[in-house]
């Protein structure tokens, strides 16, 4: 399939606002972590924090939008995909746990992923009951 000149222009914003949500989402993931380290000296509970924060942003975001058609597909890709996509992080939630598996503090890992994962998943229910209700 080939594509016009003005699907080529809409697939290319696609990709501007996912990076430009990305880096936004980027940065304030940077924030939230120095804001755990300076204020309770804990970078694991700033992985936490985005993470909590992420998935009820998301929840909401997705409940609200969900049976909206008047809102355009630019702003999914901007908000959902591009700036909570970069905010959350995985990544890092699964990286500490292995590292705090290896140093044998299972308790800490246990609570910090499964923690993660279930109060996650309660904020991602929370976030959409909220934004469906709107």
């Amino acid at each position: 399939m080939v594509l016009s000149y003005q699907d080529r222009g809409t697939e290319l914003l696609g990709w501007f606002l996912v990076a430009a949500g990305g880096a936004a989402g980027a940065m304030a993931r940077y924030g939230i972590n120095l804001l755990m380290i300076r204020t309770i000296d804990s970078g694991l509970a700033g992985t936490f924090a985005a993470n909590i924060s992420g998935s009820i942003l998301l929840g909401f975001f997705i409940g609200f939008t969900q049976d909206r058609s008047n809102i355009p597909e630019e702003y999914r890709l901007l908000v959902a995909v591009g700036f909570l996509g970069s905010y959350t992080t995985f990544s890092t939630l699964t990286l500490v746990s292995t590292q705090l598996f290896e140093e044998g503090d299972i308790l800490r890992a246990s609570v910090n992923l499964f923690g993660s994962i279930f109060v996650g998943l309660l904020a991602a229910l929370v976030g959409l009951a909220i934004g469906r209700a709107l």
